[in-house]
């Protein structure tokens, strides 16, 4: 009888036995779970006969470990004293832990000195393992103050020290490998000093926690930037936010603020924005704060978002669009997508995001840990796609030791 507690670290384990030579199996030969269990009958070894038994799984992605031990035992026949009883065969596997965190920031193009200021921050991890502890930091520019922020678990993210605070993003959250999504909520002021023209720059990153052993096979996506045009004249004022970086399929939203810096009522005003060819928008509309009024069309569906209203003088009165859309296949490496707003002067506010087209290709390769020289030797070479686009024309190769013939 052959048995092999499969560790439990190993979750959807299965498992297939094949014999060699004159060897029998006389119970399954293959089955689920971590309990393996195999009777059979096995001749001198003089005979060439085996019974070879293969086991797979997945490790826990949440295994902390260093490494797993698996033993299997193998229980001689009782009747046949002169031999020992059992044979046991060992191997330890040495765990290492791959995690692909990313982070996408999304925040205003342009905004006007005085004006108040929200970014977005989107933390994921792509797996395949889980992390704990990771690291979210947002050190804000001088020209962002009164900064104050609050974090959620949007999924399959827990432990997050502290969920909110004032002043600089600090924190750490446990971040499960399928599908974890952690949203950071940031807002601001612009400083009222900032000068007409000049650009506040805005980094968030999010790091593995110290010593971690961890590797992030995509480090590039581990920063996210927005630049912020101040604009500090008293004039029509329109602002535009939107993501700075999309996965093909990402739901997107861009949010329009048109405003009026002078002292004096805007009336007769245009909104016109012409969504790019890669967005599909499902929805837009129109709101008001304050006493500005709005003229046009309130709400739509289409890629050309066309309205108007009026803005009386006063920070509090602002036109808000909001427009919906889904990035589709269609997308570039980037888009572009500029709001004009026009009343006896032309503003306009473009955002700039980045598509991610790439694929995260991995390859796993398995193989005997002891051989018999003489004996054939197999290597099980696995190739995958964890997406989010097909890969095509992808080469393996695969530099076969000069030990191994035919």
């Amino acid at each position: 009888m052959i048995r092999d507690i499969i560790p439990s670290t190993i979750l959807n384990a299965t498992w297939a036995a094949v014999t060699a030579g004159s060897a029998v199996i006389t119970s399954d030969t293959s089955g689920t779970g971590n309990s393996l269990m195999i009777k059979g009958n096995l001749p001198p070894v003089s005979k060439n006969a085996k019974i070879l038994i293969e086991a797979r799984g997945i490790v826990d992605p949440s295994f902390t470990g260093t490494d797993i031990t698996n033993t299997a035992v193998a229980y001689n026949d009782p009747a046949i004293t002169a031999a020992p009883q059992t044979d046991t065969s060992t191997a330890v596997s040495v765990i290492q832990r791959y995690t692909n965190l990313r982070i996408s920031k999304s925040g205003p193009a342009n905004g006007s000195a005085g004006q108040q200021v929200q970014y977005i921050l989107r933390v994921q991890n792509n797996g395949p393992s889980d992390v704990f502890s990771a690291v979210v930091q947002d050190l804000l520019p001088p020209g962002v103050i009164n900064a104050t922020w609050t974090a959620t678990s949007f999924s399959n993210v827990t432990n997050i020290i502290p969920a909110s605070g004032t002043g600089n993003v600090q924190l750490t959250a446990n971040m499960a490998a399928e599908n974890s999504d952690l949203r950071i909520v940031i807002t601001g002021t612009f400083d009222p000093s900032l000068t007409d023209g000049s650009v506040v720059t805005n980094t968030a990153t999010v790091a593995l926690p110290p010593g971690s052993t961890a590797i992030d096979p995509i480090p590039a996506d581990n920063s996210s930037t927005v630049n912020t045009t101040i604009d500090n004249t008293p004039s029509l004022r329109v602002a535009k936010s939107g993501p700075a970086v999309v996965t093909i399929g990402d739901p997107i939203q861009y949010t329009i603020v048109v405003t009026n810096g002078g002292v004096g009522d805007i009336t007769g005003i245009t909104i016109t924005d012409a969504v790019p060819v890669g967005i599909q928008v499902t929805s837009w509309s129109a709101s008001t704060t304050g006493t500005a009024t709005i003229t046009g069309p309130l709400s739509g569906s289409g890629s050309v978002v066309n309205t108007g209203g009026n803005i009386p003088a006063g920070a509090a009165n602002s036109i808000v669009l909001v427009i919906d859309g889904t990035v589709t296949s269609a997308a570039g490496s980037t888009l572009v997508n500029t709001v004009t707003a026009q009343a006896g002067t032309t503003k306009q506010s473009s955002v700039t995001t980045t598509v991610n087209r790439s694929t995260d290709v991995g390859i796993v390769k398995s193989g005997p840990k002891n051989v018999v020289a003489g004996q054939e030797a197999g290597y099980t070479i696995e190739v995958f796609n964890y997406g989010p686009l097909d890969a095509d024309s992808i080469v393996i190769r695969d530099q076969i030791p000069a030990e191994l013939i035919n």
